[in-house]
This record gives structure tokens, C-alpha cells and sequence, in this order.
């Protein structure tokens, strides 16, 4: 029992540095859409996520004038964002990460990112 509950605290372990590996990048933002797939945002071209190896982050939609900026961390399988200057945070689920695609969900809303290759 006592080997069965080491091996899954390093599969966590080792599934939360994987998952701090691929987040770190720039993100530009698909969509944020509601529970029936309702766009809830504008989205423009131009609108991206960056989150950055130091462990902050930094995003912007510019039609829907909202930037915003902070420290991020993972907890299990959780994006936590703490903003700055603000003092407050939001959690957000992590739903599909990949080298390409990111969702997350908080609150019946879901954002939809694309990995943007340099």
C-alpha cells in the first residue's frame, strides 16, 4: 500500500512539471464561450495569453478592453492565476492541454487557446 501511494505521488509530481512545461508559451485566445457555446467575449486577432517560465502572466482582448496581469501557479489539475495589482486570484480548471490547444473552465465559461509557434 505504502508503494502504491509513492508511485502516485511522482506520477503527480512528475504530471505537474509536464503540465508547468506546457503552459509556459504565448496563447492566443480561439474563444470564451458560455455552457451552450455562446461566444461571451469578443475575440480579435490580435488578443493573446503569454505565460512566462518566471511564473507570471500577462493577457489582453483588446475588443473587450480587459489586460491584465500577475503570477500564475498549477495545483493538481488547476491553473491559478494571481493578479497584480488587485490582490485577489482565480482558478481555473484545466481541461485539455496539449503542445497545441489549452481550455479552461471556470465557472460554466469556457476559454479556448491555440499555441502560437514562433
Amino acid at each position: 500500500m505504502i508503494k502504491i501511494s509513492y508511485l502516485l505521488l511522482i506520477f503527480a509530481f512528475i504530471s505537474c512539471n509536464s503540465n508547468k512545461k506546457l503552459l509556459v508559451g504565448i496563447w492566443k485566445f480561439e474563444s470564451i464561450t458560455n455552457q451552450y457555446g455562446i461566444g461571451v467575449k469578443p475575440i480579435s486577432t490580435a488578443d493573446y495569453m503569454e505565460i512566462k517560465r518566471d511564473g507570471t502572466f500577462y493577457y489582453i482582448l483588446y475588443d473587450a478592453e480587459i489586460e491584465s496581469s500577475g503570477k500564475w501557479n498549477i495545483d493538481e489539475n488547476n491553473l491559478i492565476y494571481s493578479y497584480e495589482p488587485q490582490n485577489n486570484s482565480r482558478k481555473y480548471q484545466i481541461s485539455l492541454l496539449n503542445s497545441e490547444k489549452l481550455e479552461l473552465l471556470e465557472n460554466g465559461i469556457k476559454y479556448s487557446f491555440k499555441k502560437k509557434i514562433n
